[in-house]
């Protein structure tokens, strides 16, 4: 009876190495789940920045492209971005504007009175619009957007 019983050999982990190869993957699993959100909240919050770069860019390009031989330009209006034409946001045509809301984390800090309108065929910025840099804050990232007398957009 005493042969049969060395023959046999039990396979198999213990509990202590399951313990361990679960808490490894628990680990593992923490560090991925914090890194990805953190890569979504970048993603994100680049995106909204490149939105609002890019709506700048339509305004500059219509005036310089002379569209119905007006001004073009871009407001900050509550939460929306608005896309208007016109010498400056209060006498423009509402009927010719476009809205873009603003990205539902993203702060813009926009010096008064908010609004950068760009001249016909030159592009350019009149000193009256803009005086400072536009911030953009979002969760743990920050971004700066500035302008020369030339229209260019800085970012």
């Amino acid at each position: 009876m005493q042969n049969c019983n060395s023959k046999l050999k039990i396979n198999g982990f213990s509990v202590v190495e399951l313990l361990i190869a679960i808490g490894i993957i628990a680990i593992l699993a923490g560090l991925g789940l914090f890194l990805s959100m953190d890569l979504y909240r970048s993603h994100t919050f680049r995106a909204d920045e490149k939105m609002f770069i890019s709506i700048l860019q339509k305004a500059r390009t219509r005036s310089l492209s002379n569209i119905n031989q007006s001004k073009h330009g871009v407001k900050l209006d509550g939460d929306d971005f608005v896309l208007f034409q016109g010498d400056d946001y209060a006498t423009r045509d509402v009927a010719l504007d476009e809205s873009f809301p603003v990205g539902p984390r993203m702060t813009v800090t926009w010096p008064a009175p908010s609004e950068v309108v760009f001249d016909q065929l030159s592009g350019s910025i009149d000193g009256v619009f803009l005086t400072g840099d536009i911030l953009i804050t979002g969760p743990a990232r920050t971004a700066t957007i500035s302008f020369n007398a030339e229209g260019r957009i800085d970012y």
